[in-house]
């Protein structure tokens, strides 16, 4: 195993895809790019209760396929431990838009959470809030979502900025920046094609991961674990922050964006 041979001769091992922490947990020379889902959720429910500590927040079920059950157990437990509330509401979609709008907040921001990260959910919601948000401004609505929505851009576009839709993600590329269409314009001068419609981006990920470990290597040699943090690198769609899972084991990357969508049609990724 590829593994076994990387550990019995001192060779870090790159685990670019699988998303499993059980060989990281075990084998010091592991250094795993793609998170566990255990570990995304429990950052980004982190940094959700920091950034939306003062709104009201209001949970919504639509009752469809793709529930982040593990996320909004996560995010409750989070939220109960640092004292925020939060109410719930069962999709009706006869009554959909005058049920949440009287859980709705004039004096604060609000924060609209589904529990679901399918299509059929997003387009349950972002019609009726869409009114909402264009009929009753002082509601001020904040949507939140999840890393499937990136391949929902296309066609939510519009609503996504009209809703400052949030959304946590381990990956993401911002097709509007400068280095992004450079890298996207290079691919296609060299391939004769279109990089593959997948997130992540699979020519971006091997991109990130080789100039992040070739980076660490020119700067910090072959022993660059010791000194990872100051590891200096750039990014297209995936960050790199490796951390010890353990005394005994290797590194996971912890490496967490927030993708917020402006009012004024421009994107920011945090």
């Amino acid at each position: 195993m590829s593994a076994d041979y990387a550990l019995k001769n001192e060779i870090n091992y790159v685990v670019p895809f699988s998303n499993c922490d059980k060989l990281t947990s075990e084998t010091a020379s592991v250094f795993q790019v793609n998170t566990s889902y255990q570990n995304l959720y429990s950052h980004s429910t982190s940094r959700a209760c920091d950034l939306f500590a003062y709104y009201n927040v209001v949970i919504v079920n639509t009752h469809n396929k793709d529930e982040k059950d593990l996320f909004i157990r996560t995010l409750k437990a989070n939220m109960a431990e640092v004292g925020i509330s939060y109410r719930e509401l069962s999709f009706n979609e006869r009554s959909f838009q005058s049920d949440i709008s009287s859980m709705l907040s004039t004096t604060k921001p609000n924060v609209v959470i589904p529990i679901a990260g399918s299509l059929e959910a997003l387009a349950k919601i972002s019609g009726p809030l869409r009114i909402i948000a264009d009929t009753k401004p002082d509601y001020n609505l904040t949507l939140f979502g999840h890393p499937e929505w990136q391949k929902y851009t296309n066609d939510y576009l519009d609503d996504f900025f009209k809703l400052n839709a949030h959304m946590y993600t381990s990956f993401y590329a911002n097709n509007l920046s400068a280095d992004v269409q450079w890298f996207t314009n290079k691919y296609y001068k060299l391939y004769k094609k279109s990089m593959i419609l997948s997130y992540p981006k699979y020519a971006m990920l091997g991109f990130d991961t080789g100039l992040y470990f070739i980076s660490a290597i020119n700067q910090g040699g072959s022993k660059f674990e010791d000194n990872r943090q100051s590891i200096k690198h750039t990014c297209l769609q995936t960050g790199c922050n490796f951390q010890r899972v353990n005394n005994w084991g290797g590194f996971i990357n912890t490496s967490l964006y927030f993708v917020r969508h402006n009012k004024d049609h421009t994107i920011t990724r945090f």
